[in-house]
């Protein structure tokens, strides 16, 4: 969450690499190098709020845009948990934008967009950029959008129907071209004139993460979770909701490159991973990736609702680009050290200056009593 500082997260290494949380102690931050075994000084760093909360029970969200020549776009946007059956809850509200041509250093005024909600009886739409990048490949700001189908026509509960789109712009992010679906299955694509298609809402379901990889090969990675998985693979409905529904707890990355001559990127599925909902009710959540520096893929979950109790990060490596992933694994230290951590949002980061990766996250202390929260604050002393 933009404007809360993280404090007291400790450094690893994970397979001889440098992959090191950031660690704050007294206004330094510090990486974990295994060849010398110690945290090391890497830069001195001010606390700041960056974006107040000024409203109790609403978190101020930012999505941030990066783009070509020092572009950079933000969406400012509030949530709250208000209203789960309508939509209110858990979702983007009042979206605000602005814009930078010098890489942050000056702002545009915030501007009021459209809602990112459409209300239909019974049903509330959800279409948001989740993320977005600026490609070479293509000299296109390429931007990840989520479209969220909150059906309450069979229920309560509510059906959970959830969809990766992938929209591009050759203006610096003043319009968008077609949507592309991403699918890994066969179905219909998004028709906004008839967006409770059951061929589109049943089919290619996938939330995506948090960010658009480029991989040195110059093709593109997105992670994607509620993917379904293989048919004849057993799975119990989850006991407290409706989402994900049977089959949908799988998690895998579409690969793209850009194809000149049709001018659109060509998406290519690769095989789902997963775990059991005796360890994760919902599956594998909130992924995000990097490439390390002998081209694995590593990826990072999230989960929530164990019924142990016991939260961690879980992670797996990929030798193939992303199509297919090993047996997720519990994320900890490069001694076998496990960590806990809640079910909260994290990132995956190279710096530019020193070329190391860092995972920026959430580490508790002490085991949760209840592995979903508290998510907040980002750090537990």
């Amino acid at each position: 969450m933009i404007g809360t500082p993280l404090n007291s997260l400790r450094g690893f290494v994970c397979w001889g690499l440098i992959l090191a949380t950031v660690a704050i102690y007294g206004g330094a931050v510090f990486g974990f190098d295994d060849s010398v075994g110690a945290a090391e000084r890497i830069v001195t760093v001010k606390r700041e709020i960056y974006v107040a909360n000024t409203v109790p029970k609403k978190a101020p969200w930012v999505y941030v845009f990066p783009g070509k020549g020092g572009y950079r776009e933000e969406i400012h946007t509030t949530w709250s948990h208000e209203d789960q059956v309508r939509g209110y809850g858990d979702s983007p509200q009042n979206p605000h934008q602005r814009i930078s041509l010098d890489n942050g250093k000056t702002w545009s005024p915030l501007k009021a967009q459209p809602s990112w909600m459409t209300y239909k009886e019974k049903v509330t739409i959800l279409d948001w950029k989740f993320c977005g990048m600026y490609d070479p490949a293509s000299d296109r700001l390429v931007s990840l959008s989520i479209h969220h189908v909150r059906d309450m026509r069979q229920g309560p509960p509510r059906m959970i129907y959830n969809h990766a789109l992938v929209r591009t712009s050759t203006d610096g992010g003043q319009t968008f071209g077609n949507t592309q679906t991403l699918k890994y299955e066969s179905g219909a694509d998004l028709d906004l004139k008839n967006e409770l298609n059951p061929k589109f809402l049943e089919n290619n379901t996938g939330y995506p993460g948090q960010s658009i990889l480029r991989l040195s090969s110059g093709s593109l990675l997105i992670p994607v979770i509620n993917a379904k998985i293989p048919a004849d693979i057993p799975d119990e409905v989850s006991p407290r909701a409706r989402w994900p529904s049977k089959g949908t707890i799988g998690s895998l990355c579409y690969s793209g490159s850009w194809d000149k001559a049709r001018e659109q990127y060509i998406w290519k599925a690769g095989k789902p991973v997963w775990l059991p909902r005796s360890i994760a009710f919902n599956g594998l959540l909130e992924p995000d990736v990097a490439e390390l520096s002998d081209g694995r893929i590593l990826i990072v979950w999230r989960i929530t609702k164990t019924r142990d109790g016991v939260a961690h990060k879980w992670f797996s490596v990929s030798d193939d680009g992303g199509m297919t992933f090993a047996e997720p694994q519990i994320f900890g230290y490069s001694d076998g050290t496990k960590f806990f951590s809640t079910s909260t949002f994290h990132r995956l980061f190279r710096s530019q200056k020193t070329g190391r990766l860092y995972w920026i996250g959430n580490i508790a202390a002490e085991a949760p009593t209840n592995a979903g929260h508290p998510r907040y604050p980002a750090h537990h002393r």
